[in-house]
């Protein structure tokens, strides 16, 4: 498994990089702006009904995957991602130590946090390097 958080953390990494160096927001379609938002304010991504090769809807896809969103979405699985390390860490001092309520404690808490990077890593399964035997079940 040690495979599977190394290639899901890099491609988080790579994802929240790739983010940082976009424009932050928020970003809103020409026209479609919040109430608190001001013309000024907002990263417009040029769409318009009249342009049949970029649809509103896919603006609207774009928009919905704003910089900023994209990078607070990486910054909270990379804590899962640590989560999972301070888990491991935990079983193998508990092991050494032959705690057996730690053991326990460390298990359940590695096996929870490790369902959920299975999922993370699920979700990129269209990404280069995925290994579908990472959430095979």
């Amino acid at each position: 498994m040690s495979e599977m958080i190394s290639w899901l953390r890099s491609t988080i990494e790579g994802d929240k990089a790739a983010a940082r160096t976009l424009p932050h927001g928020p970003w809103h379609r020409e026209g479609v702006y919040p109430q608190e938002i001001s013309n000024a304010e907002a990263i417009v991504i040029a769409a318009t009904y009249t342009n049949p090769s970029f649809p509103p809807d896919i603006a609207d896809h774009i928009i919905r995957h704003d910089p900023q969103d994209t990078i607070a979405r990486c910054e909270s699985e990379l804590a899962l991602l640590d989560k999972v390390d301070e888990a491991g860490r935990g079983l193998k001092e508990a092991l050494a130590e032959e705690d057996k309520m730690d053991v326990l404690l460390f298990t359940a808490a590695l096996g929870a946090f490790m369902l959920a990077a299975k999922a993370l890593a699920k979700g990129r399964r269209h990404r280069p390097g995925f290994n579908p035997e990472w959430v095979a079940e």
